[in-house]
């Protein structure tokens, strides 16, 4: 994992969330593969979210992942 992507996780972690990192290969029935990230509340386990990049292989497919992850808790991340 990138060291970006890892620093992104280590904020939402640091808010109280278990975060979690999911690869799926393609299926034999023709699914294809993806990277979910999972971001389940400390003092709340019902207060989940999941955040989905379609393509698994894609390069920068966890770092997209994440940040879509961040915006889901509310942590703004800035371009630059």
């Amino acid at each position: 994992m990138h060291g970006t992507t890892t620093a992104i996780l280590n904020q939402i972690r640091a808010l109280g969330y278990a975060v979690s990192v999911h690869h799926f290969k393609p299926s034999l029935l023709g699914r294809p593969g993806r990277t979910e990230m999972h971001a389940v509340s400390l003092t709340e386990p019902h207060h989940q979210h999941i955040a989905r990049c379609g393509d698994g292989d894609e390069p920068d497919g966890e770092y997209r992942v994440a940040c879509a992850l961040a915006g889901m808790v509310e942590i703004g991340l800035e371009d630059g």
